[in-house]
């Protein structure tokens, strides 16, 4: 991600140092919010079958997720809302100052087949996720523009996506993903310059509770920003 950032320097764009102070783990909220809504389509489907639903029907993962939702209370599922619209206000301000923010879209090399087996054993599946993609639930919840530009590549040939996330709309600002497109597009010449970008440091993960955030020079610019849940989880290219 260093070399893509370093990359959007020369042609033009301002790149600096900047990450979200988040209130709460994206992911844990996302959990409860999609837990409850897989109950809900599990329990439709049982009704329709007129008995329970099996893995004839369903993944184990699946009904695993339904039962686990079917524990918690109406409270818990409000309290991830509640979480969830922490986390969207939170990039609202982060975003107050900068066009656009850029990320690794995966923070681990493509998975082997069967290391995420929804049918087996399930005990290492939200370990594995967490440090797979730890920086793409809080777009889920925001509802901000985003997408993924293959800007990288690893040594054995396959491609690393670098993640473009733009600002909810502004006033007078009718698209603000097209900073987001301009900036993923730098690749194509100069003439896609002029985006100001900055860059988080390496071991940046979103927080559980909030951090105090790196000190940068305030004006509207792309912030390069690296998720992981450790230093391990997400390096750069």
């Amino acid at each position: 991600m260093r070399d893509v950032a370093k990359m959007l320097e020369k042609l033009g764009h301002d790149v600096v140092e900047k990450a979200p102070v988040l209130p709460v783990s994206p992911g844990d909220a996302l959990a409860v919010i999609t837990g409850a809504n897989t109950a809900l389509a599990v329990r439709l489907a049982e009704q329709q079958l007129g008995r329970k639903a099996t893995e004839e029907e369903f993944e184990k993962l699946t009904l695993v997720t339904a039962h686990n939702a079917g524990k918690r209370t109406s409270i818990d599922y409000v309290a991830a809302q509640l979480d969830a619209f922490r986390i969207a206000r939170a990039l609202a301000e982060f975003f107050t100052d900068i066009d656009v923010m850029l990320q690794p879209t995966l923070c681990l090399p493509p998975l082997k087949l069967g290391q995420l087996d929804t049918m087996g054993d399930l005990k290492t599946i939200a370990a594995t996720l967490a440090a797979y993609m730890p920086g793409t639930a809080m777009f889920n919840m925001s509802g901000q523009p985003a997408m993924s530009v293959p800007l990288a590549w690893n040594k054995a040939g396959l491609p690393l996506g670098m993640m473009f996330a733009g600002a909810l709309r502004r006033r007078g600002d009718a698209v603000p993903a097209r900073r987001a497109t301009r900036a993923g597009a730098a690749v194509e010449g100069p003439q896609a310059g002029g985006v100001r970008v900055a860059a988080t440091p390496r071991d940046f993960s979103p927080p559980s509770t909030g951090s105090p955030s790196p000190s940068v020079r305030r004006s509207r610019r792309t912030a390069a920003c690296l998720h992981a849940r450790s230093r391990r989880s997400c390096r750069s290219p």
